[in-house]
């Protein structure tokens, strides 16, 4: 009933498009508002899929289910979310997703928000839990996170993601940069605040955004270059913002 979250790589001659698909139980909203009900009913069917293509115009396959499921009673238990995989040379992927223990009506009292690691031979092949226990454990803080996106620099895994609180950046809503030897255990900086949502144009004009969100990087020759956001302004405008990086090695 409705895609989004796209996260989009390319492996030997294949674009292959990560992304989160939701379906309900009601006819598709047009003219009205969703209900809260609608909402909540949509939010707790989110699910990651995969669709590839020769060509970033398509067409593009689709494969029939998505690739993990969530898991009633465990960390992961309402749904699979915010897809950042990375394929490695062989096609083999390292896959960070986010979930919540619980859904809807019960996420009203448990919020928590994790990550957690999946592992496949293929990009199209079977993917499993790294272990029973795959929550990645970010010092000091693993929760009230989402939006990751991970890239392997040669040497370690590294994520750029949003913290919904003030715990690792100062600022909430701010993101920050993470890294891994082995995709589980991930230490951030000293400094670990990679960006806020206060805006400088390249005119000069500033602006703190209500909403900065889901963070896409795009690697030129293995370097991250430009990073992309959606957005939300004070007039609750929504559009999408690419800035350039510092892209020197560190």
């Amino acid at each position: 009933m409705a895609t989004h979250n796209p996260n989009i790589q390319y492996h030997d001659g294949k674009y292959i498009l990560y992304y989160i698909g939701v379906t309900y139980n009601f006819d598709q909203p047009s003219d009205s508002v969703p209900t809260r009900a609608m909402y909540e009913e949509a939010w707790n069917h989110k699910r990651i899929g995969i669709a590839t293509s020769d060509s970033p115009l398509g067409p593009w396959e689709r494969m029939d289910n998505p690739i993990i499921s969530p898991r009633p009673g465990q960390w992961d238990g309402a749904i699979t979310s915010n897809p950042a995989p990375v394929i490695h040379k062989d096609g083999s992927v390292l896959l960070v997703y986010k979930s919540a223990p619980v859904p809807y009506p019960e996420r009203n009292q448990n919020r928590e928000m994790r990550f957690g690691v999946a592992v496949a031979d293929h990009y199209l092949g079977e993917y499993k839990r790294h272990g029973e226990n795959n929550q990645i454990k970010i010092t000091p803080i693993d929760t009230d996170v989402e939006d990751p996106y991970v890239w392997y620099d040669g040497f370690r895994y590294v994520m750029l993601a949003k913290c919904m609180n003030e715990s690792i950046t100062g600022e909430d809503g701010a993101g920050f940069v993470a890294s891994s030897k082995d995709g589980i255990n991930w230490q951030i900086p000293d400094s670990p605040k990679a960006y806020s949502r206060y805006i400088t144009y390249t005119d000069g004009d500033f602006e703190t955004m209500k909403k900065l969100e889901r963070p896409q990087i795009l690697m030129e020759n293995g370097i991250p270059t430009h990073v992309f956001f959606a957005c939300t302004n004070s007039n609750l405008e929504i559009f999408n913002m690419v800035k350039p990086l510092n892209s020197k090695r560190k």
